[in-house]
């Protein structure tokens, strides 16, 4: 009959009736993977040079992040919006006033790196988690993960290429 596919058209990739991405949305598939990174990035050189030159200690921020990304794209469950945007503006004020008035907390190690790693931690959960919820129909997620990647590296250059070009 007319309906019926020939077997080369069976292998063909269907074109769902699903729209294409907008550019707003794929820019955002790059910047939230790129703030991500360069916040991970910023904090972990602020902790390790900064506050500690302990070996190793890099890694913290660095699993916070990953966890962040494991979560978030695992379930829907574990990014609520109302949660951890409340969170994160608490946050944003206090690490501003521990940067320019670091008396703010006890002497020591452990309530900085506390703070720091809070923050990438939320941070990181707001990016990944509104990352997530933007994540297409299959077939444009080859696109949505080279977005990813890419912003991964964007953020990357900017923290150590731009950003100590601009920021004191």
């Amino acid at each position: 009959s007319a309906d019926r596919l020939s077997p080369a058209q069976e292998l063909e990739p269907t074109r769902s009736a699903e729209a294409d991405p907008t550019w707003l949305s794929r820019g955002l598939w790059l910047l939230l993977p790129a703030a991500a990174s360069a916040l991970l990035l910023a904090t972990t050189n602020t902790i390790c040079q900064e506050i500690a030159v302990i070996p190793f200690l890099w890694v913290l921020p660095l699993g916070l992040y990953l966890l962040s990304f494991i979560l978030t794209f695992d379930s829907p469950r574990w990014y609520q919006r109302k949660h951890f945007l409340p969170m994160l503006a608490a946050l944003t004020p206090l690490i501003i006033g521990y940067t320019n008035h670091p008396s703010l907390l006890p002497r020591g190690i452990v309530w900085p790196v506390a703070l720091y790693c809070a923050s990438v931690f939320v941070f990181c959960m707001c990016c990944h988690g509104e990352l997530a919820k933007r994540k297409p129909k299959p077939a444009h997620l080859t696109t949505f993960y080279l977005m990813i990647a890419a912003g991964g590296a964007l953020g990357g250059c900017f923290t150590a290429l731009i950003a100590p070009r601009i920021f004191n």
